[in-house]
């Protein structure tokens, strides 16, 4: 969803007076609600009372464009796109022409965001999009719930995120105590982790001897946003971390298994960053801290 969200404001510069609904999961949905340039969300649940919902819902309202990104053949995105009362659709036609338009003549190159933005060279080929990137909009009480926190660090703040969505992208602890162990003790370090990964976050904390290591027990993926939002610079595996780093433009290290299609489709997009690959295909715990602290030194 945040990689999505470039498409949203991209539409609101082509179609200033349209509405834009989104169509999420409830996993997803306060990310689009919360967008300005969005004018609804409709939430799709698995399960038959909700879908009867939804397709009352997508019958009554009525859309100029019904538009799909996703590059891939969905049957869920065949069922939802029989049941839209729309006037033309927009979508990767893939095993089944199941779209009035296929985009895929419309995608500048292999990043996600790319994919997102192809509807915007549809409506417009000279579409200037350089300056789309994801953004995310965090509530006031989340900024002021850690505008006290951060306003009391006066020193350079790196982000420290040792959690990933599976196992071949965690780097392992005896990597994140030595790396933890030799930055510079005049920069403060702020450690998050996934909820399932607090124990192994307390682990690290126990282990540092010095005082530049706090532990931020963020809540939702808006607080996550914040504190990304505080820092100078983030160290992370890859994971959505890499993507709020994109929203604010924040410099970033991000480790990468070496494969190919990921790399190019979800690399950062900050203006600073590195990607350090392994050479491992199935983990990254072959990267060196050594090569992590170089990369960190270069855009600190």
């Amino acid at each position: 969803m945040i990689l999505t969200t470039p498409l949203f404001s991209g539409l609101k510069k082509i179609f200033p007076d349209y509405e834009i609904f989104v169509l999420t999961s409830k996993v997803n949905n306060e990310i689009a609600l919360t967008n300005p340039n969005v004018s609804g969300t409709i939430v799709y649940k698995k399960n038959i009372f909700s879908v009867l919902k939804l397709i009352f819902t997508l019958r009554k309202l009525k859309f100029n464009f019904w538009i799909d990104t996703k590059d891939e053949y969905s049957s869920t995105s065949k069922t939802l796109l029989k049941f839209g009362n729309y006037d033309k659709s927009l979508g990767f036609n893939t095993k089944l022409d199941l779209f009035d338009v296929s985009l895929k003549e419309f995608v500048k190159s292999e990043h996600s965001v790319s994919y997102s933005l192809s509807p915007l060279f549809y409506f417009d080929n000279n579409f200037d999009a350089c300056k789309l990137k994801p953004e995310i909009t965090i509530p006031l009480q989340t900024v002021n719930k850690y505008s006290e926190f951060f306003g009391k660090i006066n020193k350079k703040k790196i982000l420290v995120n040792v959690s990933a969505g599976s196992e071949t992208r965690y780097w392992g602890t005896e990597n994140w105590i030595e790396f933890i162990r030799q930055i510079d003790k005049n920069i403060e370090m702020i450690l998050i982790s996934d909820k399932k990964d607090k124990e192994f976050a307390d682990s690290l904390i126990k282990n540092h001897i010095s005082d530049n290591l706090t532990y931020v027990d963020a809540d939702n993926i808006f607080e996550v946003a914040e504190v990304v939002r505080n820092c100078d610079v983030i160290v992370t595996p890859d994971t959505s971390i890499v993507h709020l780093a994109s929203c604010f433009n924040k410099p970033i290290v991000a480790m990468f298994h070496n494969v190919e299609w990921v790399i190019k489709r979800y690399a950062p997009l900050s203006d600073v960053h590195r990607v350090i690959l392994s050479k491992d295909k199935n983990s990254i715990a072959d990267i060196s801290v050594e090569e992590v602290l170089e990369k960190l030194k270069e855009i600190m």
